[in-house]
């Protein structure tokens, strides 16, 4: 998201038809109660949280980052030295994940013993899971390994990542998981994952190329099928397997996508994480 205030008003009705557009393709995807989690910041999270809602998903809260930015607190521009005890904005010293599910079918526990969904996965059994984790900004050492602009800190994903699946059953998916952090912090916790992003160069160097994982890549061509093009890497080699052809699929599901490239590719090896990068 956009972290600038001069957006115009049609800069800001292009932000909530984006993630309206994405909920809407998100929605087949998921089983019901779900969780879906969206990082975002104080001043546009309410266009994304308006866009999910109108777009079919509930919303069940936010989890609140504490974490002080470099955000905001500034002196007015052009008049530190007139206005020098005023600050133009607060200093942003938390971040908002808007937090969203898809409807249950039926009650909770209905849909926990049928979908393994529906909540989050409390740290201990006398402690519930909270809406406020602490943090710090991305230590050097991470940012080393994963260069990417908003990289999170593998201690406040791993809780998150944790909680996401009330059961501990599923799998996490990241539509936009940059240098695989999410992808990384599932790993962590012993959960399966599986992540989409277009930009190949970022994932390959992220914390997401791990050696458990698999990577698959697809490219995705702007007409009614989903042209797929493969190469995994497993145990940290890096291997292309030869296409007889360049099969069609739907580009809609990612559950038609995910069981075509393994009818199509059954050599490529099946693991804990599964990443995809798209070319458009």
């Amino acid at each position: 998201m956009p972290r600038f205030t001069v957006l115009t008003p049609a800069n800001r009705e292009q932000v909530a038809a984006f993630f309206r557009d994405w909920a809407a393709l998100l929605l087949p995807v998921l089983v019901p109660g779900a969780n879906v989690v969206v990082a975002a910041n104080p001043l546009l999270s309410y266009l994304v949280a308006g866009a999910l809602a109108e777009a079919g998903l509930e919303r069940r809260g936010e989890i609140v980052r504490l974490v002080t930015t470099m955000r905001g607190g500034d002196r007015p521009k052009g008049a530190h030295e007139e206005f020098a005890e005023v600050s133009a904005m607060p200093r942003s010293m938390w971040e908002p994940w808007l937090v969203f599910r898809k409807p249950l079918e039926g009650r909770v526990q209905d849909n926990l013993r049928k979908w393994r969904c529906g909540g989050f996965r409390r740290p201990a059994e006398d402690r519930p899971f909270g809406d406020v984790i602490r943090s710090v900004p991305t230590r050097k050492e991470e940012r080393a390994l994963a260069p990417h602009p908003s990289l999170k800190p593998q201690a406040f994903l791993r809780q998150l990542v944790r909680g996401v699946l009330p059961l501990g059953e599923g799998t996490v998916l990241d539509p936009f998981c940059g240098a695989g952090s999410t992808l990384a912090a599932a790993e962590a916790v012993g959960y399966a994952s599986m992540g989409v992003e277009k930009r190949r160069a970022v994932l390959c160097d992220g914390p997401g190329r791990g050696a458990e994982a698999c990577s698959v890549s697809v490219e995705l061509r702007r007409d009614p099928a989903t042209t797929v093009s493969l190469h995994c890497r497993a145990k940290g080699v890096a291997t292309r397997t030869k296409m007889p052809d360049r099969p069609s699929v739907p580009a809609a599901s990612v559950d038609l996508l995910d069981a075509k490239l393994q009818s199509v590719y059954p050599r490529v090896p099946r693991r804990k994480s599964l990443v995809w990068t798209c070319a458009r």
